[in-house]
This record gives C-alpha cells, sequence and structure tokens, in this order.
C-alpha cells in the first residue's frame, strides 16, 4: 500500500502520509475497501510488496514533481547545470563576502561612499577598500573581483539594492514579532539629518519573549508638514502591521511639534478616530526643552531668540580660545548646543541672564585682543544682540516661566505617582504660570529698569511697546499650559503602575487600593474588573512576590511559572503598562531608540538607503540575531533583480536554509573560544586597514605596527589589559567577533605571563594568521599510497605546509574527521591523523587540506590487507 505500510498496522500514519498505491490500482483491498483479516495481514503485504502495481507506483512516486527522466539522463544537459551551480555557488559566496562588508559599515557607522571614487583616489569609499583588503585574504573573492565582468557587487546600485534587500528583511522579522504580541505602541518623531533633510522616523514598541522592545522601522518623508499628511503616513505603515485590529494599538506618542500633538486636530486625534485605545502619552525620550521648543513655535520673536540663544552657545563651543577667555572672565562654560532640534540646553537661558553683564565684557575682549575676522564679527553682533531690547525681554521672561516648567516635568517623571498627585502638580503649575500672568506689567517694568542699569546710558534703545510685547508673553504662557495639559492629559497607566509597587504589597494585602482599580478599569474598560481584583488580591498575598520589582520581572515571573491563563487579566494589564512608553524613567525601560537614531543621523553621511543604514546601525545586535540573514538576504536580493547567473535552474541538491552561514561578522554568543579569537584577529585587522590606513599598497607588518601605536595609549612600549579593554569599549570592538575582545590579547598571546603585550608578542599575534597564498604542496606528493594489515595502528601525516604552519582538516566522504566521535579515528593538534586497530571498512581515501584554503588537497590512499 505505501512505504509506510508495516508502521501503519501499529500505529496509523498522519493525515500527510502518501499512500502510493492509491495513484494507480485495481486492487481495491489497498486504495478503498481495506481488510480485515489482521491474521494473515504480514503475508498480503509481503505480497503486495512483490507485486507490479506496486513497483510501477513507487516509481512513479519516486520522480513526482521531479524533470523528465530523460532529460536527466542526457548529460550535456546535466553538466550545463552543474556548471551553472557551480557559478551560482561561486557569486553567493561573493555575495555572502560583500554584505558582511556592508554590515560591518552600517554597524560602525562607516560612509559606503566617498567623495572621489575613481581607482587613483587617495579618497576612496571605506567599502571598498574594506572589499579589496578582504580579497587580499581571500583568493577566491580576488580572483572573482579581478574577473568577473557582468557582477562585481561593489557598484552603487548594487550596494542600494542590497541595503533595500536587508531592510526588507528586517521588517519581515520585525512584523513577525509584532504579530505575536499584544499590544504595539507607535512613537513618531519630526527631526533633521545633519544636512537639514527633514525626516519623520517611527518606532515600534512592544512585548517580545516577555522583554519590552523598541524597533526602528524607517525614516519618511511625508508629503506635507501639515497633521493631515503626518497621520496619513503613521497610518500607512500601522494599518498593515496590526491586521486591523483596533485594540492592539495600546498607545501613540509624539515629539513637541503643535501639528503632532495638538489635542483637537494633531496627529494623535486623528489616528485615535481609527484606534480608539491609542492614547497619546508623554515619551521619557522627549525631553523638557521640546516643550519649551514647542510653545516657542507659536511666536516669531520668541523663535528667533531661541535661535539666537542656540547660536551664542556653539559660539564659544566651538573654539577653545574663546572657551578661555569666557572662562577667565565668567568662571563658568555655557552650555554646549546640539546640532539637532530635541536636545535644546534649556540651562543656556539661566546661564545667559546670570551673565549677561560679563558675557558682554567677553565679547568686548574678544573685539579687542583677537586677530580672526570671523571671531571679531561674531562677537560684534553677539555683543549687540546681548544689549537689544528683545533678546533681553524674551531671556527674562523665560527665565521666569522655566524653573516652573521643570518643577512640573519632575514631579510627573516619578515613579509612584497616581491621578489625584498628577491633577495636583497640574494645578499648582497652572497657579503659578497663573501668577506670571497676572504680574507681567511689574515684570516689564522690572526689566526695562534692569536694562538701563546694565547697559550703556549713550546707547540708543527702542521703546518697548509694552501693549504688544504684553499681549505676546501671555500668548508664550498659555502655549506652555497647552503643551503641559495635552502631554500629561492621559495618565490611566501612570495610576496603574501603582498597583505592581513592590514595596507597597505589604499595605495591599491589608487596605485593597480600590481607587487605584477604579481609575486603571476605567482607562482601560476591556479588563475585567472583577477577576483582575481577585487576581490582583492573591499576589498581595504571596511572599515570594514581595522582593519583585517592576512590571517587566512580574511579568516574566508568570510566565515562566505557566500562570498565564489563571492570571490571565494581571498579565493583560502588565502587557499594557510595559508597552506603553512611560513618562517615568525606571530602570528596565531606560532605554530609547529615539536616542540611538538621533546619535545616527548626528553622525552619518547623506545616504541614498537611509532607513536601511539607521537600521544596521541602530538595530545590528537584532540583525545578528536574525537567523540565516545573509542567506535571506540573497533569497531577497534574487527575487528583485534579474542576474545573468540566478538561481533559477538551479539543482535543489541542498536547501539554502541548511547552508552554513560563511564568514559571518557578527555574533551572539560569549564564550572567547580560540577559533572565534582567530576571527576577532582578521576582523580587527580589516577595520583598522579602513581606519587607519590611506593607501592599500603597505603590508601587513606596516598595519600592525600603527595599530600598536594606536593602542598603546599612554606611549609605555606595552598593551596592557585595562589599556586593551578601555579601547574596545570606546570603538565598540565587541562586534567583531563572538565573545572576544582585544583584552583577551593578553590571555593567548602573552607569552611571558607578564600581564601586558609588548611589540613583539603583538607582531607574532598577527603573524600567526596566513593567506592562501603561504600554503604549498609538493607535487609529488599530492596522492600518497599506504597500506596496513587488520589491527594495525597507522599515523598519516599531512605535507600541506605554510608559513606559519596553517591549521588542517582532514576528510573522508566529504566529512570533517574532527567532529565524529571515533576513538578508532583521531586528529591531533599537529595536523597529523591517527588510526587504530584498522579494520577493512578504514580502507579508503582520506584527504587533507589547510583550514582555510581547499584548493591544495593532498590524497592518502589507504589499502587495508586481511591478516590471512
Amino acid at each position: 500500500r505505501s512505504r509506510h505500510h508495516r508502521d501503519s498496522v501499529a500505529s496509523p500514519p498522519p493525515e500527510t502520509t502518501t499512500h502510493i498505491t492509491l495513484l494507480e490500482t485495481s486492487d481495491e483491498t489497498w486504495s478503498k475497501k481495506g481488510t480485515d483479516d489482521l491474521i494473515h495481514i504480514w503475508d498480503k503485504m509481503k505480497t503486495h510488496e512483490k507485486s507490479k502495481v506496486h513497483m510501477n507506483n513507487v516509481f512513479s512516486f519516486s520522480i513526482l514533481g521531479k524533470l523528465n527522466i530523460r532529460t536527466q539522463l542526457n548529460s550535456a544537459y546535466r553538466n550545463d547545470l552543474i556548471k551553472h551551480n557551480n557559478q551560482v555557488d561561486k557569486n553567493r559566496y561573493v555575495l555572502n563576502k560583500i554584505i558582511n562588508c556592508i554590515r560591518f559599515c552600517g554597524a560602525f557607522e562607516l560612509a559606503l561612499r566617498g567623495h572621489d571614487e575613481k581607482e587613483n583616489s587617495e579618497n576612496r569609499c571605506i567599502f571598498k577598500e574594506l572589499v579589496n583588503f578582504s580579497a587580499e585574504l581571500d583568493n577566491e573573492l580576488k580572483v572573482h573581483i579581478q574577473s568577473a565582468k557582468l557582477f562585481k557587487g561593489t557598484s552603487k546600485t548594487t550596494q542600494n539594492e542590497l541595503l533595500e534587500c536587508m531592510l526588507d528583511v528586517y521588517h519581515e522579522e520585525v512584523k513577525k514579532e509584532i504579530a505575536n504580541s499584544p499590544f504595539v505602541a507607535v512613537i513618531a518623531d519630526e527631526t533633521t539629518d545633519v544636512a537639514c533633510e527633514f525626516q519623520l522616523v517611527i518606532i515600534f514598541r512592544y512585548l517580545c519573549k516577555g522583554q519590552p522592545v523598541e524597533r526602528f522601522w524607517r525614516f519618511y518623508v511625508p508629503d506635507g508638514h501639515d497633521a493631515k499628511s503626518i497621520a496619513a503616513c503613521v497610518l500607512n505603515v500601522v494599518n498593515p502591521l496590526i491586521d486591523q485590529n483596533p485594540n492592539k494599538l495600546i498607545a501613540q506618542s509624539y515629539d513637541g511639534a503643535s501639528v503632532m500633538s495638538g489635542e483637537l486636530n494633531g496627529v494623535q486625534k486623528i489616528i485615535k478616530e481609527t484606534y480608539p485605545l491609542a492614547n497619546y502619552v508623554h515619551c521619557y525620550a522627549h525631553q523638557l526643552n521640546l516643550i519649551m521648543t514647542s510653545a516657542c513655535s507659536v511666536n516669531k520673536q520668541a523663535r528667533i531668540f531661541f535661535h539666537n540663544l542656540s547660536g551664542l552657545c556653539s559660539f564659544f563651543s566651538t573654539s577653545p580660545q574663546r572657551t578661555k577667555i569666557l572662562y577667565e572672565i565668567v568662571n563658568r562654560r555655557l552650555p554646549r548646543s546640539s546640532q539637532t532640534r530635541w536636545n535644546f540646553q534649556s540651562r543656556g537661558v539661566h546661564t545667559v541672564y546670570e551673565n549677561r553683564k560679563d558675557l558682554i565684557e567677553v565679547m568686548d575682549n574678544i573685539e579687542s585682543t583677537s586677530r580672526d575676522s570671523s571671531s571679531i564679527n561674531q562677537a560684534s553682533g553677539y555683543k549687540l544682540k546681548l544689549q537689544d531690547t528683545n533678546f533681553v525681554f524674551w531671556l527674562s521672561i523665560f527665565h521666569k516661566i522655566m524653573p516652573h516648567v521643570e518643577i512640573v516635568f519632575n514631579q510627573l517623571q516619578k515613579v509612584c505617582t497616581d491621578s489625584v498627585k498628577v491633577k495636583n502638580d497640574l494645578e499648582n503649575f497652572e497657579a503659578a504660570i497663573q501668577t506670571i500672568r497676572e504680574q507681567m506689567d511689574s515684570i516689564i517694568d522690572e526689566i526695562e529698569r534692569v536694562q538701563r542699569e546694565t547697559d550703556e546710558p549713550a546707547r540708543k534703545k527702542r521703546q518697548v511697546e509694552e501693549g504688544s510685547k504684553k499681549r505676546e508673553a501671555l500668548e508664550i504662557c498659555d502655549a506652555v499650559l497647552s503643551q503641559i495639559r495635552t502631554r500629561f492629559n492621559f495618565s490611566g497607566h501612570l495610576v496603574a503602575s501603582n498597583l505592581f509597587v513592590s514595596e507597597k504589597f505589604s499595605v495591599y494585602k491589608h487596605q485593597f487600593p480600590e481607587a487605584h482599580l477604579n481609575d486603571t478599569c476605567t482607562q482601560f474598560s476591556f479588563l475585567d474588573k472583577n477577576r483582575l481584583k481577585t487576581e490582583l488580591q492573591v499576589l498581595y498575598q504571596r511572599e515570594e512576590l514581595s522582593t519583585t520589582s517592576g512590571a517587566v520581572p512580574l511579568s516574566i515571573l508568570l510566565n515562566e511559572e505557566g500562570l498565564n491563563c489563571t492570571f490571565q487579566e494581571t498579565l493583560k494589564l502588565l502587557s499594557i503598562l510595559i508597552t506603553i512608553p512611560m513618562s517615568t524613567s525606571e530602570a528596565e525601560r531606560s532605554f530609547s531608540m529615539l536616542k540611538r537614531i538621533k546619535t545616527f543621523l548626528r553622525n552619518t553621511m547623506k545616504e541614498e538607503r537611509l532607513s536601511a543604514l539607521g537600521m544596521l546601525s541602530a538595530e545590528k545586535h537584532f540583525v545578528s540575531g536574525i537567523e540565516n540573514f545573509n542567506n535571506k538576504v540573497d533569497e531577497s536580493s534574487s527575487t528583485t533583480s534579474e542576474d545573468p547567473n540566478s538561481e533559477e535552474n538551479e539543482i535543489d541538491d541542498e536547501s539554502t536554509d541548511d547552508k552554513e552561514d560563511k564568514g559571518d561578522l557578527y555574533y551572539d554568543r560569549e564564550e572567547c573560544s580560540m577559533q572565534e579569537y582567530e576571527v576577532m584577529k582578521d576582523n580587527l585587522l580589516l577595520y583598522n586597514h579602513a581606519r587607519l590606513m590611506s593607501q592599500d599598497n603597505h603590508s601587513k607588518d606596516y598595519l600592525v605596527s600603527i595599530m600598536f601605536s594606536h593602542y598603546d595609549r599612554n606611549n609605555n612600549g606595552n598593551l596592557e589589559g585595562p589599556e586593551l579593554n578601555e579601547i574596545s569599549a570606546q570603538e565598540r570592538l565587541d562586534t567583531l567577533s563572538n565573545g572576544c575582545s582585544l583584552g583577551d590579547m593578553i590571555q593567548y598571546d602573552d607569552t611571558d605571563h607578564d600581564g601586558k603585550l609588548s611589540i613583539n608578542e603583538f607582531y607574532v599575534a598577527f603573524s600567526k594568521l596566513y593567506s592562501v597564498s603561504v600554503v604549498s604542496l609538493d607535487k609529488a606528493l599530492e596522492v600518497n599510497q599506504l597500506s596496513a594489515r587488520v589491527g594495525d595502528n597507522v599515523e598519516i601525516k599531512c605535507d600541506v605546509t605554510g608559513s606559519p604552519v596553517p591549521p588542517i582538516v582532514w576528510s573522508r566522504n566529504n566529512v570533517n574527521l574532527a567532529t565524529m566521535n571515533d576513538e578508532e579515528v583521531r586528529v591531533f593538534g599537529d595536523g597529523s591523523l591517527y588510526l587504530t586497530r584498522i579494520q577493512l571498512q578504514h580502507a579508503g581515501n582520506y584527504t587533507c587540506h589547510a583550514q582555510r584554503n581547499q584548493d591544495v588537497v593532498q590524497t592518502h590512499v589507504l589499502t587495508v590487507h586481511s591478516e590471512y
């Protein structure tokens, strides 16, 4: 009946079992009716297996879905396919190396393209130099680059396509995680890169394996800067990801722009019309200065003031000479200004206000002592600005407002809070701002009095239009109030977090927090209040949970103990709290993808594939954990391009998923093994060649000497463990291998065991690395004939040599003998193969080659004779 015939008697095969005889048979016993004569079932099965019908069906099944058998027997066609597939394998190998080079540049935020790509250029791109240097260590890659006519893999078009494919593979993995998460929050921010290009960055926050993660999605350029355009951009991304489940999007968080977070017509209002549970929350990544920046956007003069203030701070931070004069006169430094809007330093307002008179003196000093025309011009301009009526007015107004903003911001950032406290804090803040509004006339009079006392009497100042100034100041006060109210309008997640403060469990088990529970269930109406209360009462009674601090550890504990069904409402609420970008800075949530993206935008060159490069930089650890990432990029690229060497006719000898990912530069294991240590040194050469070498015609010894000088920070002629570990952390060299760092060089290459590396030890460490060009084998020794008798012990030496001696790999029938758990066949560290108590089955061919060069191979033919 089938190949599974005998097993089917004891236990019926699954539904997917193929019944071969069903293909074509006239015997209904095996195809339709079956048999109830179980006594003679085995005899019937044996008879059926010998029948022509069964054998014909087995043969038909074996070639089902395959190429025509006559085509397979055609030797010319078969040879063409083999030749084609060999070329595909070579292209795959080269593509894997190129993908690794792109990933390397992306992880370390190195520009892929330079300003001059000509062959004789001294400012070529790091990517091409990295590929060329890799080719010096890999003969197959070198031959490909020198001889390939159709596909080299280093062109701008290829880079862009591979980057886009990497982003596609990354997006598919993120989609899987979002599909498996109960809730998701969207975080969006408007920002600019160093080239002043407007970007909208979108980030998703959700639970993955019990831990909160923030995944960068990509950069977008909306059709416009209005709320409708930005909301449409966000919805186009969100809708396909959450599969039309309106309750899955639990929160939304944006920056301080009024078009983003406006309560009535902003983006958050438009998003909430589609996703009613997506409450707008203030994210800890959006700092206090964003509120001030947003408030200033409603008034032209206030915007001009903050730009001038930022320029004043930059004027000193970019020049050591100016900073020295500032320090001598004022005895303090101005806060450094940032190029990105979300990092505006509010401390500059207080510093300039308190030292305005001294700063005018500093500008006079620079005018009289500096010989730089640019410094003199700027100093003169800022001196006039510090004496300008408008500048002084806004400086004094914001000096009055900002302390109250800081106070309410810090109060609302506390971990332990509740709806009553949030309301009281906001009321106190409104009262303070209202006091400033009522005292605006006296504040303006005080500003004019101070200015008359500090400025030169001979200076002609414009008369302050008190009515106009007062209206503008009141407008700013109203804008600050509106921002605070909008950002903290939803506080349900802050209240709900109080239910899981472990320090209060001992109090809660005697006095249940009914008010917190009521507020929580009001905000999240889909929760089962009665069941949630019962579950919380049980949790408060358990002494084991009294030391569990935070929502994340408690959620992980309940899931690991298999209590997800018993405490389903509790876990649902915990998932909500962990997913929502909290305004508090709990230790378990003190990371921010926005901050990493900000750093990337401030340091990267302008690239066409900015989203893909941002992903490689900010999500390099996540990418390193994607199984067979390079193979998936290869598959993605094959579906989007028409390569003359495509895999369209490839013989499917083995699945690409089963192939080894060769030469991967990224790892996620912990121990530093000898093999990983050698990989780290290889990649260290690549990395430093790209950073430190201006030309590629220097020897490896010269590069190693440059590296030693670079790492010898204290110039004592030795490299010490703490020194190497500090460099490894600063330059993020932990991504060069699996768990190995520069400090491990002390463990492996400190030959005199004095706890440090001398220049000679450093040279020896890298001299152990070899390339394919140094491996050799005498032509006469390519085939070695050996004979032995049954029961003998034989040692076989490999004659493949090199300088230094390379590690040797022994194989038989394409199986690495070192990986076999056979006591009779052993490979020793000196490269020799030892066979113990030889039997007849040990006869055959044994091959050996260098670990990194499979082109130079020696074959040993062993003949085994019987004792008789």
